[in-house]
């Protein structure tokens, strides 16, 4: 789906609930809490597609009148790797990818984020690696737009690809702009580079954010405003893009439950929107 909208909206990842399973009344919660839209994280797009049951209940939240779903987050394991250096391991990953965008299809979602590497990767075999995930994102293109479901690649921490700009920018190099562009997740991006940075590069190829914070030496998923990102400075970044998709807040679940967690989230969510309208 696309959201019409003049400004950034509410969004959260479905990684807030701790079960595998996405339950009707945590949909409900959503709807009051005012969240406008749901990326369908791993954790409940990996047992989808291992299982028929659990892809048949995914396919239900469709038919129900809540909060509209968003984008879907490719399962990742090692063997869903795109990047493996073995041809036949890297095919097969690419055919559990093109999965994945099947169940974003019978969802009726449109936007698909994903990693490109699925492991840490040493620097001695991280420029063979790049190739090899350039080689699957060009046949994932293909799919994508077939499909008419965007691919989003995200930005992963030091030790994956799609580590800061330049690597990001290569892995999709000549592939169509049009059905392939970036997810930021400021959990891990901050960790190679300027936010605010990375924003301006980014422009309009920029469809999707994963929001969290961290202490700036390791991937936390922590709430914004707990750890070192400059949150004003980002935020005023997006407005100077004109960034008016969701900021998609991906974090661990609270011990406190969902209905905690989902107002602390909107209370938070209007003190970075203050940043963005420089209130």
């Amino acid at each position: 789906m696309h959201h019409l909208s003049d400004k950034p909206y509410l969004g959260i990842s479905s990684s807030l609930f701790p079960t595998t399973e996405l339950l009707i009344d945590e949909f409900g919660l959503m709807d009051r809490h005012g969240i406008t839209v749901v990326e369908i994280g791993y954790e409940q797009t990996g047992p989808a597609l291992m299982e028929r049951n659990r892809y048949e209940q995914l396919i239900l939240l469709k038919e129900m009148d809540t909060t509209p779903l968003w984008s879907l987050h490719a399962p990742y394991r090692p063997e869903r790797d795109i990047s493996l250096l073995d041809d036949d391991q890297r095919q097969r990953a690419v055919q559990h990818t093109i999965r994945a965008f099947d169940l974003a299809h019978d969802l009726g979602i449109s936007l698909m984020v994903m990693h490109c590497s699925q492991t840490p990767i040493g620097s001695g075999e991280r420029p063979n690696r790049c190739k090899q995930a350039h080689r699957s994102l060009s046949t994932l293109v293909s799919e994508a737009r077939r499909r008419q479901i965007r691919l989003a690649v995200e930005f992963l921490p030091p030790e994956w690809l799609g580590a800061g700009l330049e690597e990001s920018f290569r892995l999709v190099e000549d592939l169509d702009p049009e059905w392939i562009g970036f997810c930021l997740d400021t959990n891990h991006a901050n960790l190679t580079g300027d936010l605010a940075e990375m924003v301006h590069a980014l422009g309009p190829r920029l469809w999707n954010l994963h929001i969290s914070d961290n202490d700036g030496r390791k991937q936390q998923h922590w709430m914004p405003l707990q750890g070192v990102i400059d949150w004003p400075d980002f935020m005023q970044s997006l407005a100077r893009i004109q960034y008016t998709g969701p900021l998609v807040y991906e974090l661990d679940p609270f011990a406190e439950g969902p209905a905690f967690a989902l107002n602390a989230i909107k209370k938070n969510f209007d003190l970075l929107m203050g940043f963005w309208t420089g209130k």
